[in-house]
């Protein structure tokens, strides 16, 4: 199997989360007893785990909250103690805290859903009524 090509939107959508004042990348220099750990719990393929793996290794080493979408990812995290959640939690916090208004959450979660982000929606249209009838923003 090849590894996945992300289509531009995914750099756009990376673009963006990048230059908003309330969510900050860290560099992933990882400690490597946490990250073999995951990565061998995770698996290793070249998208996603190896990242995932990094990612939940640098929270747990940190004790700092992870953004990962893989539901066995996040499971496996929690287990070890790590604060882990998805995609959609970061973007109905940030419209909650006031830092996003619908219209820019609505573009953002049309971005995640254009490099084939499994939501429990198929548009981003749908993603407000679905927020509000989960009670996700306020």
């Amino acid at each position: 199997m090849r590894p996945r090509r992300l289509r531009e939107p995914a750099r756009a959508t990376t673009a963006t989360l990048l230059h908003v004042p309330w969510c900050r990348a860290r560099s992933l220099r990882v400690a490597a007893p946490e990250f073999a750990e995951y990565a061998r719990v995770l698996g290793s393929s070249l998208i996603g785990d190896i990242g995932e793996a990094a990612t939940l290794a640098w929270a747990e080493t940190h004790a700092a909250v992870a953004i990962v979408d893989d539901r066995a990812a996040r499971n496996v995290a929690r287990l070890r103690g790590v604060t882990v959640h998805g995609s959609l939690w970061l973007v109905t916090r940030g419209m909650n805290e006031g830092h996003l208004r619908e219209p820019a959450a609505t573009r953002l979660v049309g971005m995640l859903l254009e490099t084939d982000a499994r939501f429990p929606f198929t548009s981003a249209a749908e993603f407000i009524p679905w927020a509000r009838a989960e009670s996700l923003i306020d």
